[in-house]
């Protein structure tokens, strides 16, 4: 019948015609039921658990905040249920943090409170991780350190000072061989006892060190002696005193004192000097010899005068080999031969330098 109907009247009444059949379809299913006495929506309580499929509540249906713990059976929530970062620190209970729990190199420095890490707390293995680096300037002291623990490689160079050895502590086997040199010993250190017998060569002594009294007696033999060493000694004026004299030997005067440094010298005696043999009385001259401390000697030659009162020239040597070391006195003595008597015996008449010369010959 809409043959000859243009469309664009056509669509306009398809249009309206939807429309009121839409509207007529929602007032039946909203007034029907009141109409019919039948209730809208679902009683509170009326869905029970067994109503409800399995799986049928999903995440979608679920109100915000509703999930309750008491919601959640026990041990099912697994690692994933759980967002990242969602558990903090109030949701971890005390002491809920095993060893197990803790990801390898998980706990850095700063996870450490300070003086948390006790020597219980390292592994054995651990403590040769603990490298300079890892410690504190000064924080090893004393008592940190293990008795006889420090060896050679720990000390550096020039590290021990004087202030740092106890005293006694240098024992001899801690002192290298040829280490003590001069600067080291305090002046007059080195004692007698200190020094190995027969090891003073002359090298080690200085020029002009050994003085008399560091000579024993008796020491210096003949052979230390360099050749032609020699001491002298000479008297003073021999005209003194003029003498009477018999065949008895009397002293005329005591002439020179000298002192014999060695035992092993040989004296010799020199008397050379005018002399008057005086005036005789049966006498047929008179002789004169040189002793030392009064004693004679058989290796030595007499003056001898023969005329009676005249002076004459005379020359008197004796030698002693056998004295000991020390001081002695020259004389010289007289003697009327072979008998009777001479008065006015007299050494250097008029005092012309007659005198006596001693040596001592090493």
């Amino acid at each position: 019948m809409f043959k000859d109907v243009p469309m664009k009247i056509v669509v306009p009444i398809i249009v309206v015609t939807w429309i009121l059949s839409m509207i007529s379809s929602i007032a039946i299913v909203s007034v029907a039921p009141s109409l019919l006495g039948i209730k809208a929506g679902i009683d509170e309580g009326a869905v029970t658990a067994d109503k409800i499929a399995a799986g049928a509540v999903i995440t979608a249906k679920l109100a915000d905040g509703t999930v309750t713990s008491a919601k959640i059976l026990d041990g099912t929530i697994t690692a994933t249920d759980l967002s990242d970062g969602s558990i903090i620190a109030v949701k971890i209970a005390d002491g809920a943090v095993t060893t197990i729990k803790i990801a390898s190199e998980a706990i850095t420095s700063d996870k450490i409170a300070d003086k948390a890490v006790t020597i219980s707390k390292i592994a054995d293995e651990a403590w040769s991780a603990i490298v300079s680096t890892k410690l504190e300037n000064n924080s090893v002291t004393s008592a940190k350190i293990l008795d006889g623990a420090i060896i050679e490689v720990d000390i550096s160079n020039g590290a021990v000072t004087a202030a740092k050895i106890a005293d006694g502590a240098v024992t001899t086997s801690k002192i290298a061989d040829n280490a003590i040199v001069t600067i080291k010993l305090a002046d007059n250190s080195v004692t007698t006892a200190k020094i190995v017998d027969a090891t003073i060569t002359a090298a080690d002594l200085a020029t002009g060190a050994v003085t008399t009294t560091k000579i024993a007696d008796g020491a210096v033999t003949r052979a230390k002696l360099a050749a032609g060493i020699s001491k002298y000694w000479i008297s003073g004026s021999l005209n003194t005193v003029s003498r009477d004299v018999t065949t008895t030997w009397t002293k005329l005067d005591n002439f020179l004192t000298f002192t014999k440094e060695l035992g092993t010298s040989v004296i010799e005696v020199l008397l050379a000097s005018r002399a008057t043999g005086g005036t005789f009385s049966g006498a047929f001259g008179v002789l004169f010899e040189v002793r030392i401390n009064d004693q004679a000697t058989t290796m030595a030659n007499r003056g001898a005068i023969t005329t009676t009162g005249t002076i004459d020239f005379i020359t008197i040597n004796a030698v002693y080999t056998n004295l000991p070391a020390g001081t002695y006195t020259v004389s010289v003595w007289a003697q009327a031969a072979p008998s009777g008597s001479s008065s006015g015996v007299l050494l250097d008449p008029g005092g012309w330098s007659g005198r006596i010369i001693v040596t001592e010959s090493f």
